[in-house]
């Protein structure tokens, strides 16, 4: 034994601690059997004091050691290695700490502290590692505090446990490849605002509960290049706050709970992802199970936004809040539509779900999701202003509550709307391009539709936005048809019981609200053969008028012989003189029916040009609209 070790060595640990330090050896010092749960109770055979061990580390005894590996050892003293530079790595596992950690400022070239109880807790504010720095398996009772630092290798806790009052607070830490946090169970916050990962984030399995603010994990401002991982049993007891992320990856969460919590200022969020940038998809899918709002405001995902399978709970109030979000490809608000699909691991969300101003490059897909309530007279999806690709309804699709639809836009197709309630949905100026019924609906699609329109509260928009649609495909009799169901809604919904109602059943029953302006000739040509068989039966009872007859007494012999025929349509054409009708005049019987017809001219004259100058209004409020 050198003189060095000789004045300062005391008992077998710290002799084998030398023994293989001087021997540059990668073997581990092993003091006893490492399990650290009862490491305070261990006598000076297990003990190390960190006083030897700093010294080691830092170079300052005479051994140039490749690293400090120790299993089993109980170190008491503080470890304190602030503002110093470690010559080798330190690796603990299965130790005991008697005193809290100092590594404050220190830069080593990796540090593990691994299976280790730490009751102290550890301060590694401004820590800069070349390489990892672990804390697999390791129980920390007091805080973790790792500001600023930067690890250039990974940060790994997987296992670990953070019991009260020991939060882990690593605001602004810098972490080259990847921070590991499978399965760590942590009973405080977990703080990463502003933290840049290189690599995946991963905390499967993860436990956080009992935060003293309400947040479970709080990470604002985190850049991560690579996914973030809450899945696989992730639970989390209070808000995880990722608002202003940024992510390069996926943000998973399938399989993952997420609880709101009891107090604080995001009481009512869950999951927080406002404004968040996320470049490729986010799962909320498989099992998982949201208790709160999961807030999605302004958000940016360039990917698809997955809820198929999802749970989400919050009665009363907001279940899923992003109004603003823009989505690169599809939303799926969805159950799995395969054969071995069940209700079970359906979509489902009770509580609204908001999406005005959203902006769906792709598919929204509401097929089999179930939006549920817990009264009458709330809304299951409020979606104004909000502009998508296609909207898909359908295949026991069940919303309980409103779902408003105002001034959104479907730039492709908009299909099975036909399975909301028509009690339940909102959907003044609504626009799309095509609309359709699927296989499902066992009715023919337009028939279908054009009924459960008239059913929904009246808007006049609804029902020309289906006309054009039918137009543009080249369906001109069911646009007419659309076009007259709203004239009927209308009459039917906004005129009440009166002389405008009734004119407005004639418009309909004479010329088809103006869209069936032909139909004036069918009507003309059956009065005109009724009226000419009648007055050619009944040829004796017409008179010469009194009038010519006087003139014909004067000496104007000339008058037009009868012609019922002709003279039934000058009573019928209001506007035409086909010298007739002023000529001859009826007797008896025939007086009541010249009066008819001459009625019924009028009236269809009235109908036609009333009819189509609606149509023409009607074409101008569409143009109008279009222009807006």
């Amino acid at each position: 034994m050198d003189v060095w070790s000789a004045g300062r060595l005391q008992g077998r640990a710290e002799k084998a601690l030398w023994d293989r330090v001087r021997e540059k050896s990668l073997e581990w010092a092993n003091i006893g059997a490492p399990d650290p749960t009862s490491g305070s109770c261990w006598g000076p055979e297990r003990t190390i004091r960190a006083s030897i061990i700093k010294e080691i580390a830092l170079g300052e005894a005479p051994v140039d050691p490749c690293i400090i590996r120790i299993r089993g050892a109980r170190i008491t003293e503080e470890l304190n290695l602030e503002a110093a530079r470690a010559v080798c790595p330190l690796d603990f596992e299965g130790c005991y700490f008697d005193h809290e950690i100092n590594l404050e400022q220190l830069e080593a070239p990796a540090i593990y502290m691994q299976k280790c109880n730490i009751p102290g807790g550890i301060r590694a504010d401004q820590l800069h590692t070349h390489h990892n720095f672990y804390l697999n398996g390791s129980s920390i009772g007091a805080p973790l505090l790792l500001r600023s630092a930067k690890i250039d290798g990974q940060l790994a806790m997987k296992n670990a446990k953070l019991g009260p009052g020991a939060p882990l607070r690593a605001g602004s830490i810098t972490i080259s490849q990847g921070a590991y946090f499978q399965a760590i169970k942590v009973e405080d916050k977990v703080h990463l605002a502003g933290a840049r990962i290189t690599a995946k984030f991963d905390m499967r399995g993860a436990t956080l509960t009992k935060s003293q603010d309400g947040r479970a994990l709080h990470a604002p401002r985190i850049q991560v290049s690579g996914n973030v991982l809450l899945s696989n049993d992730f639970r989390a007891e209070g808000t995880v706050d990722f608002t202003n992320a940024t992510v390069t990856g996926d943000v998973r969460c399938s399989g993952g709970t997420f609880v709101k919590p009891a107090f604080g200022e995001t009481r009512e969020r869950c999951l927080d992802l406002a404004r968040a940038r996320i470049q490729q998809h986010v799962y909320l899918n498989n099992g998982f199970n949201a208790t709160g709002t999961v807030h999605l405001a302004d958000a940016t995902i360039e990917g698809t936004l997955d809820c198929e399978g999802g749970r989400f709970e919050n009665p009363s109030d907001t279940a899923i809040y992003a109004p603003g979000i823009q989505v690169g490809r599809d939303v799926r608000l969805t159950k799995a539509l395969t054969p071995a699909a069940t209700d079970e691991s359906g979509f489902s969300v009770r509580g609204e779900v908001v999406l005005g101003g959203a902006c769906i490059n792709a598919r929204l897909d509401c097929r089999g999701g179930h939006f549920l309530t817990d009264g009458a007279g709330q809304r299951s999806i409020t979606a104004r202003a909000m502009t998508v690709g296609s909207l898909k309804f359908g295949c026991g699709f069940l919303a309980q509550g409103t779902v408003d639809l105002r001034r959104t836009t479907v730039t492709g197709e908009l299909v099975d709307i036909t399975s909301i309630e028509t009690q339940n949905i909102k959907m003044t100026r609504l626009t799309y391009k095509t609309l359709r019924e699927s296989k499902e609906s066992g009715e023919s699609g337009p028939k279908k539709l054009i009924a459960w329109l008239k059913k929904v509260d009246y808007s006049p928009q609804i029902f020309r936005q289906l006309s054009s649609a039918y137009a543009a495909e080249g369906e001109e009799g069911w646009a007419k048809k659309a076009l007259v169901a709203g004239r009927d809604a209308r009459r039917m919904k906004t005129l009440g019981y009166g002389p405008r109602r009734g004119a407005e059943f004639l418009l309909k029953l004479l010329v088809g609200y103006g869209y069936s302006p032909f139909r004036v000739l069918y009507y003309l040509i059956g009065l005109e053969f009724f009226g000419g068989i009648w007055f050619s039966i009944r040829e004796h009872a017409m008179e010469v008028s009194p009038l010519y007859q006087r003139t014909q007494s004067q000496g104007t012999p000339w008058h037009p012989d009868f012609n019922p025929w002709i003279y039934t349509g000058d009573l019928l054409l209001p506007v035409v003189d086909l010298q007739q009708s002023k000529y001859w005049i009826p007797t008896h019987s025939e007086e009541w029916i010249s009066v008819a017809l001459t009625i019924s001219g009028w009236a269809l004259a009235t109908a036609l040009v009333a009819g189509l100058g609606s149509v023409f209004r009607s074409d101008a409020r569409k143009d109008s609209e279009l222009i807006k």
